[in-house]
């Protein structure tokens, strides 16, 4: 989610209690629109990162570092002019609007001491970074705004520097009852429409903070509330103000899942009931954890494109394929009438008796009970002879193309069931050696060409661990990460005795529940199939079917792919996997 008004006042109230007073010691600018201010805080060294990047603006202190340009922009060569060696001696905000005003004591060449501005306005394509002097004038922007670009407002140099234009909303100090429902039942609007238009500084965050991250609830229009609805809705509005208002924030990240492995969002303020969050007392902190986690995200994107291209491009072929063997089975149910033609061809030649061969030949169907009269295509370039013996063997083709076809159909669906298990694990790859691993995988399966550039190991690398859970009942589960994980954990690392689950019709992980001196308990079964549907393309709004037997019933299939097994003497068990009355797998740390 974009940085909203309430994340700006969270991460002021830290730069207050962290950055006052500290020193700048180094700027630099890796590239366009990133800013790195290397501070001395107390005792404390830290990296301030300011970004007015149109897609991603930003400001927090970081861990992350970037090599810098040898040619050093001209708006940093202002930026070190100014403020080297200065001193931050105040940070402030502007109710709610998402901007941050530092105020740095610094001395000129001359010695003259002076205080002037670097404010950075996060502001989706309207971002920027100014440098004001003391007299309210701007010095220098990151970007430049001429009257040309904006009739509301210049920023350039020399010219006095305004607030951006104010948006017609309420400070949420000022909300009540009275002022936020005011006309609400003639209102078309959504209720998260609604309050992103009336209130500064929030955002679509904020209103799922205050539906109970009730996503329906933030889409119903708000002249549908009921009185029951609307009273709910001010209680965790008032939550939020009062908090927010004291200060009294929770910065926490947002996950999709229970296990707290696949990052949605983040936030300042946690007023739900959401359990799956990760809770952390720095903004900074959950801001840098999450664009770090973004970013590593898209390099893994990027770094596994071709992998996507290539099984994009066999998922094609196999398609094409397909559809040629699916209209050769259809053209095959035309076999027995050209076996037919044959047949009365050859019966009826004694009752011809002028030999010229003439187009179409009528005969009698004596495989008709009423003995129908037939018109049978004739080629009158052969005898009668020669066009039965071609009825013959075209039914013969077509009854051998049908066999083929059936055969080689059973073969493509293999593949694509196996091409769709490689898509999804590429898609839920969480870091760069899941992606080498599939790589190696589809290299050895002949879909992409192997680097011969690179210099092979010596020794084979060690395959990754799998996902390691443990159930309520405290069985170990073990999760496969990829498709030579399954083939590892199932073929390789789990025992005779250990218990094998898979959820049916979808790909997916292998799971294996280790087996101990214990029986399995069906519940410890239930909670890993619960497991196996979270780490599964499978719809989790649905009851979903997962199969399981134990181990030694498990075989790897004749095609020889990696992860690619079949199963006999199995049971099905029907999951709910947003089921909250079984308590969900933890991940072992």
């Amino acid at each position: 989610m974009p940085i909203d008004g309430l994340v700006v006042k969270c991460l002021i109230t830290e730069f207050k209690r962290r950055l006052t007073g500290a020193r700048i010691n180094k700027i630099s600018q890796p590239d366009r629109y990133d800013l790195y201010f290397d501070l001395r805080s107390g005792s404390e060294n830290c990296r301030l990162l300011l970004s007015a990047n149109p897609s991603l603006p930003r400001a927090y202190i970081t861990s992350e570092k970037k090599e810098n340009p040898i040619t050093a922009p001209g708006f940093l060569m202002v930026l070190r002019k100014h403020f080297r060696n200065g001193i931050i001696s105040s940070i402030k905000g502007v109710d709610h609007e998402r901007m941050i005003i530092f105020d740095i004591k610094s001395r000129s060449e001359l010695g003259d001491e002076s205080v002037k501005s670097l404010i950075i306005e996060i502001m989706g394509k309207h971002s920027n970074i100014i440098i004001i002097d003391e007299h309210n004038r701007i010095i220098d922007a990151m970007r430049h705004v001429d009257s040309k670009t904006s009739r509301l407002r210049e920023v350039m140099p020399a010219r006095q520097y305004e607030l951006p234009p104010p948006q017609d909303k309420l400070s949420v100090d000022d909300i009540s009852p009275e002022t936020f429902f005011a006309g609400y039942k003639e209102s078309q609007q959504s209720v998260k429409n609604h309050i992103i238009s009336r209130i500064k500084g929030f955002s679509a965050r904020s209103v799922l903070e205050i539906t109970n991250n009730d996503k329906e609830l933030a889409e119903q229009k708000i002249s549908q509330l009921g009185p029951a609805q609307i009273s709910s809705f001010m209680l965790m509005l008032s939550r939020l103000k009062t908090m927010q208002a004291s200060n009294l924030f929770s910065p926490c990240l947002i996950y999709s899942d229970d296990e707290k492995t696949r990052l949605e969002d983040f936030y300042c303020l946690s007023i739900s009931d959401d359990t799956r969050r990760k809770h952390n007392k720095s903004m900074s902190f959950i801001l840098d954890s999450y664009y770090l986690e973004k970013s590593t995200r898209e390099y893994i994107r990027n770094k596994s494109s071709d992998l996507q291209k290539a099984v994009s491009k066999a998922f094609a072929r196999l398609t094409r394929k397909k559809k040629l063997y699916l209209d050769l089975i259809d053209e095959a149910a035309d076999a027995p009438k050209y076996k037919l033609f044959g047949e009365l061809i050859i019966s009826n030649m004694y009752m011809i008796k002028d030999k010229r061969v003439k187009d179409p030949l009528v005969v009698t169907n004596y495989y008709s009970q009423t003995n129908d009269l037939v018109n049978i295509p004739i080629d009158v370039c052969v005898s009668y002879h020669k066009n039965a013996e071609g009825y013959f063997k075209k039914a013969m083709k077509l009854e051998k193309g049908a066999l083929y076809s059936k055969k080689a159909l059973k073969e493509i669906d293999q593949e694509l069931d196996y091409l769709n298990t490689i898509n999804y694990h590429i898609e839920n790859s969480i870091d760069s050696s899941d992606v080498e691993q599939i790589r190696k995988e589809l290299e050895d399966q002949g879909y992409i060409k192997r680097d011969t550039g690179k210099k092979q190991a010596k020794k084979a690398e060690k395959p990754l661990m799998p996902y390691h859970y443990v159930s309520s009942e405290g069985f170990d589960i073990f999760v496969g990460r990829n498709n030579l994980q399954n083939e590892y954990l199932t073929m390789k690392a789990a025992s005779s005795k250990d218990m094998w689950l898979h959820v049916k019709d979808y790909p997916g992980s292998h799971v294996i529940i280790r087996h101990d001196s214990r029986e399995f308990t069906q519940k410890s079964v239930y909670e890993a199939a619960i497991t196996a549907v979270r780490h599964s393309r499978a719809d989790a709004s649905v009851n979903i079917d997962v199969d399981y037997t134990l181990v030694k019933n498990v075989k790897r299939h004749s095609n020889k792919k990696p992860g690619m097994v079949y199963y006999t003497d199995y049971k099905t068990i029907n999951v709910i996997p947003d089921d909250e009355t079984i308590k969900s797998p933890v991940r072992k740390v």
